[in-house]
Parts: structure tokens; sequence; C-alpha cells
């Protein structure tokens, strides 16, 4: 059994964006010059739009998450 099919679909969508956003940083992590632009722009959301989304479903800035990730 899917373990989001009991979710609300706005937390399924969510859960979804974040799978997302963290397996394009994986996949760039190399990337010296891979920005929260780049990110933003992956996900076609503005720069901003796509930090407040992040910080208020993660708790942490983009860049945060990637200081973190390359760690």
């Amino acid at each position: 059994m899917n373990a989001l099919h009991n979710l609300p679909s706005s937390a399924v969508a969510d859960t979804e964006f974040i799978v997302l956003v963290m397996r394009h940083m994986q996949e760039n992590l190399g990337n010296a010059d891979y920005s929260v632009d780049d990110m933003a722009e992956a996900v076609n959301m503005s720069r901003s739009a796509f930090t407040r989304k992040l910080k208020a479903l993660m708790g942490q800035s983009p860049l945060d998450i990637l200081r973190d990730m390359r760690m």
C-alpha cells in the first residue's frame, strides 16, 4: 500500500515537491556553480517563492539544505 495514499492531497503534493527538490539537489552536489536560482528554475518557481515554500516545509532555506548535503 502506498504510504501517501491516506494523506490529504496538499500533503502529497508537498511531499512530492520535497522529493523532487532533494533529487535535483543530489544530482547537482558536485556542481560548485549550482545555485538557489537553478533549484527554483528546476521546479518552475521564482527564487523568492521557492525559498519561502521550502523554508515553510523543511524549516531551512534552500542554501542551508544544500550546504548540509555537501558536508
